[in-house]
């Protein structure tokens, strides 16, 4: 009841009648507008796991399998893995990764959420490996990741700074042995 309406007995207020009716409004809108929200975080919930173009940024897109780098693309140059299997990742289920290094094996922790990956540290046997190895190449640009999608089955680590892109393709599993 609106403040001042409350007559028993009396007659009818108009002015009261369509605060009456505003108040109901008030109320279907809010609901509408509620109802809305809930509806718009649904449909960008889905969003961000299947982006546009067929884009991936799910973590189960990336956890259990075996990655091998290809390439990093930056504005400035493209750097070619001279073979995959020499540069190899597997992400665990426990935010573990299984690294080979070229010639060495290793590995760390990792983070990954929609869309975003981070390594910590990480650690790697010290085998002296081929003059043509790119182990360095690849342990500062994992180190580097903050992004990542799958496309087309290909795993894109995305650096800083629009600095650059690994690509890496999935492996049968025993690449990572």
């Amino acid at each position: 009841m609106i403040a001042g309406c409350n007559v028993s007995g009396g007659e009818p207020n108009p002015e009261c009648d369509y605060q009456e009716k505003n108040m109901k409004w008030n109320r279907v809108l809010t609901l509408l507008c509620v109802a809305l929200s809930i509806f718009m975080l649904t449909a960008c919930g889905s969003y961000f796991s299947k982006q546009k173009d067929g884009r991936e940024a799910a973590p189960e897109e990336v956890v259990g399998k075996v990655w091998g780098w290809e390439s990093t693309i930056t504005p400035v140059e493209t750097i070619v893995a001279a073979d995959s299997e020499r540069y190899t990742m597997l992400l665990t289920d426990e935010s573990r990764a299984q690294m080979r290094f070229d010639c060495n094996r290793g590995g760390g922790v990792y983070v990954l959420e929609e869309g975003k990956i981070t390594f910590g540290n990480m650690f790697s046997t010290r085998m002296a490996c081929p003059p043509d190895t790119q182990d360095m190449v690849y342990m500062r640009d994992l180190h580097r990741a903050q992004s990542f999608y799958v496309e087309n089955g290909k795993l894109y680590l995305m650096l800083p700074y629009d600095s650059g892109t690994m690509v890496f393709r999935e492996l049968p599993a025993e690449a990572a042995k």
